[in-house]
């Protein structure tokens, strides 16, 4: 079988071709017909190739589009009917015969020349007779040429169904994209509501902030111009009458702010235990529990009767960033006098390296209740879950 194909040159202009059926070829992925023709070789050897229907294409050759025009069983009817494809059309006035280009070649009375080119024919000073499509189709040649043009539906059909996928995909990228998108305008959102809300926090903690250091201004103003000084308290009866002193709002403002002034440390467990060793001697905490009793039934002094030191030790303790309450002055407390002996007779021998303990390495007299022999084994056993 041999094809009258249809393609443009180099130029732009359009030129016909006359080539065997094998020489055109559809693409895989875009469906379009392309034509394979031996461009490298001479116009000779092409119109050998040409004629010769069992003459493959091989890779080296050219490639282009292009449309079939014709289908014909032979390469003479090929030939005849891309002559009437490029021979211009005779004026209407005129009245021409119609013969059948097929007839004419089969009773010898066309005409050829041996060296004539029949894959690029053009013929400017002819005007050939007019002839009807059915003069030049064969019935085979009508049955393949409705065979290409049912595939070439099919072709379309194909590409169209396959842009219809390709447009259902791109939609549901688009609605996963819109999705995403509003889940992001809503973290967002999420993320400014939280700002606004640390921003509040901020400002309040830079408030309490500018508060507690102008309150602590304020004490030292207060404390400047004034000789008070507190001395580390030894005895039981000492601790029982700055309890009553601090009923005294003068007394217990002046010690505030004396303390504010001297008491070290930047959390709330630092400062108390700071303000404990401005109150407290390590010697007489060793004579303090928070309930008061022990195990074996002695009377000690107990630190949760004595409201006005913990309310002290409270407001000491709180800070900008971390506000004491009643809960955690007892536990602090409790824990420090657990062990309070242990921790009396190391700051004992801390001592001695420096100085002479007066003769004294454990409590003495001043302390009415309690003697300076209460072993290790009995005492300060209190939890802290009291």
């Amino acid at each position: 079988m041999f094809l009258v194909v249809e393609t443009v040159n180099d130029n732009g202009e359009k030129e016909w071709k006359v080539a065997p059926k094998r020489w055109v070829c559809t693409t895989k992925n875009t469906r379009r017909t392309v034509l394979l023709w031996p461009h490298e070789i001479s116009s000779e050897r092409q119109k050998q190739l040409a004629r010769s229907a069992s003459s493959k294409p091989t890779k080296n050759w050219s490639r282009k589009e292009c449309i079939v025009q014709q289908e014909c069983s032979t390469y003479d009817a090929a030939n005849a009917a891309l002559k009437v494809l490029v021979r211009p059309r005779p004026k209407p006035c005129v009245a021409i015969p119609m013969l059948s280009a097929v007839s004419m070649v089969q009773s010898g009375q066309t005409v050829k020349q041996e060296n004539e080119d029949p894959l690029n024919i053009d013929y400017p000073d002819e005007t050939p007779a007019e002839t009807t499509s059915n003069t030049l189709l064969h019935p085979d040649e009508k049955l393949s040429m409705m065979a290409s043009i049912k595939l070439i539906v099919q072709s379309l059909i194909s590409k169209h169904d396959m842009i219809e996928k390709q447009n259902a995909r791109i939609e549901k990228q688009n609605a996963h994209i819109v999705a995403q998108n509003t889940n992001i305008i809503e973290r967002n959102k999420h993320i400014e509501k939280t700002n606004a809300v640390l921003l509040t926090k901020i400002d309040l903690m830079q408030k309490t902030l500018n508060n507690f250091d102008s309150q602590q201004c304020s004490n030292v103003m207060d404390l400047k111009g004034t000789s008070f000084k507190f001395e580390p308290m030894e005895t039981i009866d000492q601790v029982k009458r700055l309890e009553e002193k601090l009923n005294d709002s003068a007394y217990r403002r002046e010690l505030l702010s004396w303390l504010t002034l001297n008491v070290r440390g930047n959390n709330a467990h630092k400062r108390m235990s700071s303000c404990l060793n401005l109150l407290i001697s390590p010697d007489l905490l060793v004579y303090c529990t928070w309930t008061g009793i022990v195990r074996d039934g002695r009377k000690q002094l107990a630190i949760k009767d004595m409201k006005h030191i913990l309310d002290l030790f409270q407001e000491i303790g709180t800070t900008p960033w971390e506000k004491v309450n009643v809960t955690m002055v007892a536990t602090f407390f409790k824990g420090k006098t657990k062990n309070a002996l242990q921790r009396f007779h190391s700051h004992c021998k801390s001592e001695s390296h420096k100085t002479t303990m007066n003769g004294r390495d454990v409590p003495q007299e001043p302390f009415d209740h309690a003697d300076s022999s209460i072993s290790t084994e009995h005492m300060y056993t209190e939890s802290i879950d009291d």
